[in-house]
């Protein structure tokens, strides 16, 4: 597998991606489940492997999903139900909370799964298949571009509660166990690494092991963004949540901007960059989902799969490190047209970014003198 893990140029190129021909704003969730524009992910060498398999076919304009698969023969609701009735103890949405779906294809078990209140991270590399992970993206359903064989994944020990792999031929590089969480001890002991139930365990501190957080910054990050996010998100940025799918908090501390959000149609993934606190451990014993990542390289997605890019107070450290215009090329990569980047920071960090997103043809705001609002627009430059 090491021939498809990513070898970066150096130096990395500074470019802008285009969009394909036909490019439009993606179809809105739940919809985009079931359903995504051809256009916007044209890959007719997948749609023709898999049309027998039950994937995935073209109909008009659209590529349409019908939930099912190689290993989904009933459709992937009947397979997901069978499981919890082979094993009760799984108790979807409750007992489990956060999945791993190794060699995800189109990542229909995960998006399934959403309706059962379990989160799923569905990992795939850029294989044959072509762009899998892509399609998962652009439906809406959390995803991320892995190689298994070969490298340790971007997560902390005892992260899911599941791993879920359905043919996916992978010699594991450690043991299953170190990936899964370890049985509670017993339901009073505080020191206990077991989440708590669904959605308890979103409020709660967890004490892990290594971990040098304090009660008092998880209560107080969490009531932070709590206020944040209803008092000035809503009310006061420019930003139309109602069209808001996919999530990326490009430094997401104990996860609180997430838990914040949880009760929107939307998803978070919690990036903890390299150099500050290991605090993704907490962030999964939450039922949260995320990964580690050094934002002077490329992060692990396709171009033009979120909706939001929330960064918060990271610029400065980052910038030590490397050029804001490659940070800023990396955001408008991920970035989809017509959807928004919030940057929190401190006045010098926010100079220094606005004109960078106008000469990328930015509409920008400034909020309360510490937020950027940003919006990507259609525009690319000309060949």
């Amino acid at each position: 597998m090491e021939h498809r893990e990513r070898h970066c140029p150096a130096p990395p190129p500074r470019c802008l991606v285009r969009m394909p021909a036909g490019y439009r704003l993606p179809v809105p969730w739940p919809r985009s489940r079931d359903m995504i524009w051809y256009n916007n992910v044209p890959h007719p060498k997948l749609v023709e492997y898999k049309k027998d398999q039950n994937w995935v076919t073209k109909s008009g304009d659209y590529l349409v999903f019908p939930g099912g698969g190689t290993q989904f023969k009933d459709g992937v609701a009947r397979y997901i139900q069978f499981v919890e009735q082979i094993m009760p103890t799984i108790q979807w949405g409750t007992h489990t909370r956060t999945v791993l779906d190794v060699g995800c294809g189109v990542a229909s078990f995960g998006g399934y799964l959403l309706d059962r209140n379990v989160i799923t991270m569905s990992l795939a590399p850029k294989d044959e298949h072509e762009a899998q992970i892509q399609f998962a993206l652009e439906r809406g359903i959390p995803a991320f571009l892995g190689v298994i064989g070969t490298q340790k994944l971007p997560f902390p020990d005892n992260a899911f509660d599941v791993v879920h792999c359905a043919r996916c031929r992978v010699h594991w590089y450690a043991p299953l166990d170190s990936c899964i969480l370890p049985s509670a001890v017993s339901s009073s002991d505080e020191t206990s690494n077991s989440p708590l139930l669904w959605p308890e365990r979103l409020i709660r501190y967890a004490s892990v092991p290594d971990d040098s957080a304090t009660i008092e910054k998880f209560d107080a990050d969490t009531k932070y963004w709590k206020q944040v996010i209803s008092e000035v998100c809503y009310n006061d940025f420019p930003v139309n949540w109602s069209s808001v799918r996919n999530v990326m908090d490009m430094n997401a501390g104990y996860g609180g901007f997430a838990a914040a959000l949880v009760d929107k149609p939307l998803w978070v993934m919690n990036v903890v960059p390299i150099g500050q606190s290991d605090t993704l451990p907490v962030i999964f014993s939450r039922g949260l989902i995320g990964v580690y990542h050094d934002w002077c390289e490329s992060f692990n997605t396709y171009p033009r799969t979120y909706d939001v890019l929330h960064m918060s107070d990271l610029l400065g450290s980052l910038t030590k490190r490397c050029d804001i215009l490659e940070v800023a090329a990396e955001i408008d990569r991920i970035l989809r047209p017509g959807r928004w980047l919030v940057l929190k920071d401190t006045m010098d960090m926010i100079k220094k970014m606005r004109p960078v997103l106008r000469s990328l043809h930015y509409e920008t705001v400034i909020v309360k003198r510490q937020f950027l609002v940003g919006k990507k627009t259609f525009w690319r430059p000309r060949r």
